[in-house]
């Protein structure tokens, strides 16, 4: 009798490696550029990193993949979809963070994809997915009501930094919850695109293109035009490091997303703050008003606790 033979490590385990990558990564880059973008263009930093990593994965595609590429822009709606939401998200993200304190625009943007996808779910579209088991709905229970915390002191003036009044912390708010919704519809159309047969090489070779132009823009209009010109060679430096930490992060979703449902690669994108909380108390630069930490503090432990309850659901799964 012949035997099956099974991959080591499983897909599954493949999978779960590569949503902790993206998380990881994700985290490094709010750190990293979160710093030096205070004194650099995020356009044109955006434009180039990903402006670059798109020519090279096209030009590897139509060598190696052309037919992958044929199949990808058959069904070009969802390809839209793919590059519009993403761009979206971004986008929107990048205007809540001009608003809002950092740390709680990037709590919302995240956390706020576990729960569309659940929220999905409970309203009967088939991308969506419900909670596997208790612990994972706790957590995201948990999570939600950290989100909630961070929304009213925001809105009650108690979180350290909000760019004008009520209206402003209103607007960034919506932002920052409507850019994490986005980025959960990117998720849903990469699954769609995936069940196609569209591999992660080739998604990741086209999904950047309205990205592009928005970027392109912003940057050309001065939208985020600073004081000082960035010198040549701290550019090429912010290039490169944005190759690992911006385009790779969203690599390691596309190879997620072949091997493990979107509620596990939501529930490892919510726990990015906590991380980035983590890398900043190494860096010693930790400065959060009272309450801000407090919301936080629920968030990261409602993103651990649906974590757990997903680790175990895909070690169930096999």
């Amino acid at each position: 009798m012949m035997k099956t033979e099974r991959s080591f490590p499983s897909p599954t385990l493949q999978g779960l490696a590569w949503a902790l990558a993206f998380a990881v990564l994700d985290a490094a880059q709010a750190v990293v550029f979160g710093n030096w973008l205070q004194f650099m263009d995020s356009f044109q930093v955006g434009f180039l990193v990903f402006a670059l990593t798109t020519m090279a994965s096209l030009v590897w595609a139509a060598r190696f993949r052309p037919d992958q590429l044929r199949l990808a822009l058959l069904h070009w709606r969802k390809l839209a979809g793919l590059n519009l939401a993403f761009a979206l998200g971004w986008a929107l993200f990048l205007l809540s963070i001009q608003l809002l304190e950092p740390a709680i625009a990037f709590s919302l943007f995240t956390g706020v994809i576990p729960l569309t996808t659940i929220l999905a779910a409970v309203l009967g579209f088939a991308d969506g997915m419900a909670a596997r088991n208790s612990i994972e709905r706790t957590g995201n229970l948990v999570l939600l009501a950290g989100l909630v915390f961070l929304c009213w002191i925001t809105l009650g003036g108690s979180s350290g930094f909000v760019r004008g009044a009520l209206p402003a912390a209103m607007a960034g708010l919506a932002l920052a919850i409507a850019a994490g919704m986005a980025i959960t519809v990117m998720l849903f159309f990469s699954r769609r695109l995936d069940a196609d047969g569209v591999e992660p090489a080739t998604q990741f070779a086209t999904r950047f293109g309205i990205y592009l132009i928005l970027s392109f823009t912003g940057w050309q209009l001065g939208f985020d035009a600073k004081a000082h010109t960035t010198s040549l060679p701290m550019l090429a430096m912010a290039v490169a490091a944005g190759i690992v930490l911006m385009a790779m992060p969203v690599y390691a979703v596309q190879k997620a997303v072949a091997l493990v449902p979107t509620l596990t690669i939501a529930a490892f994108a919510a726990t990015s703050p906590f991380l980035v909380f983590v890398f900043q108390q190494i860096e010693g630069r930790i400065d959060y008003a009272p309450l801000t930490l407090a919301g936080l503090s629920i968030c990261f432990a409602g993103s651990l606790i649906a974590l757990t309850g997903t680790w175990m659901a895909q070690r169930r799964s096999g």
